[in-house]
């Protein structure tokens, strides 16, 4: 699955991010589940777009203050870009730790090496939708 050309695409754009993001995920995954993990992550991912999108408005207007925090006020607008935001610091430091804990005596590395289901790649795909839409849109 390509990703399409724009000629004012320096390699930032939506299309990029999402597609960056999906392939660290799949590339855990065996050679002979990725394409297919991919191509269901990303159609997944384009419904609950969708989705999200239908519901933005919805979200907009959730600015009743539901308590105060140091003298401002708290709503559940505030609380889901709070837990998109703590969901993305979590899996980026998560993804960084793996890529380079390493063990510098035997140079393996100090974490176990997990095996990726291509359902449990799907519904980390999904949850980076839902928590980070900015990110992928």
């Amino acid at each position: 699955m390509g990703i399409p050309s724009n000629p004012r695409c320096d390699g930032g754009c939506a299309w990029h991010r999402q597609s960056d993001l999906i392939s660290i995920l799949t590339n855990k995954l065996p050679e002979a589940h990725r394409a297919r993990t991919q191509r269901l992550g990303i159609g997944l991912a384009l419904v609950m777009r969708l989705g999200l999108l239908g519901t933005v408005a919805l979200i907009a207007l959730l600015t009743t203050p539901l308590f105060a925090l140091f003298a401002h006020p708290v709503s559940w607008r505030d609380l889901i870009l709070i837990a998109g935001g703590v969901f993305l610091v979590w899996k980026a430091t998560a993804e960084i730790h793996h890529h380079v804990a390493h063990d510098s005596e035997t140079g393996t590395s100090k974490m176990k090496s997990k095996t990726l289901t291509p359902i449990s790649a799907i519904k980390q795909i999904l949850v980076l939708v839902l928590c980070s839409p900015s990110i992928v849109l």
